[in-house]
């Protein structure tokens, strides 16, 4: 328990740790990486199920896949063509789950290592849930204002793969991000 206990612990540091990839565009207080990933996996789960896939297996893929970032950072783009990310992000994972149980070892371990592979259709599905919910991400930051992410909305929109995520592409754009609410104060 004492070393299942210490990943726990680790793993609640990506509380902490901010996302890098608008580090240029002057948001001044980036979402954590453990808030990515929580919207991430719901991500994972729509396109999960909208793509007829095994949606458990694509959520914990999303819940797992960022784990090497409390070692290593959120890597972004720029600091990406110096280091060799995922054999990083490899050699970090098995690190990490090194002392957990072997039935939790193995699966985390098989998780990160189909997603960074991305050949199965869970691993390209949790990919796009990635991608997109850092498209989402961005798009909530162009809405309050921050300049650049049109970069960001472009270039990574390339990135998608499945029909559903690339539909779901289209419509975030159509929409403010905070318009959601609009109405709910009617609702009795």
């Amino acid at each position: 328990m004492k070393d299942i206990a210490k990943f726990i612990f680790e793993v609640g540091t990506l509380k902490r740790i901010k996302r890098g990839w608008l580090k240029s565009e002057g948001v001044g207080n980036p979402e954590s990486v453990a808030e990515h990933v929580y919207r991430n996996a719901m991500v994972g789960y729509v396109l999960a199920k909208l793509e007829q896939a095994d949606a458990d297996k694509v959520m914990k893929m999303c819940l797992f896949h960022d784990i090497p970032e409390v070692r290593i950072g959120d890597l972004d783009k720029v600091a990406q063509r110096y280091i060799d990310k995922n054999e990083a992000e490899l050699q970090a994972m098995i690190d990490q789950t090194e002392n957990l149980p072997d039935n939790i070892k193995n699966e985390v371990r098989s998780l990160l290592i189909e997603f960074n592979e991305r050949e199965t259709k869970e691993a390209i599905i949790a990919r796009d849930a990635d991608v997109l919910e850092l498209l989402f991400q961005a798009k909530e930051y162009a809405d309050v204002g921050y300049t650049g992410t049109e970069y960001w909305l472009e270039k990574n929109s390339e990135l998608l793969k499945t029909e559903s995520a690339k539909k779901l592409f289209e419509e975030l754009m159509k929409q403010n991000a905070f318009s959601w609410s609009k109405g709910l104060e009617n609702l009795k």
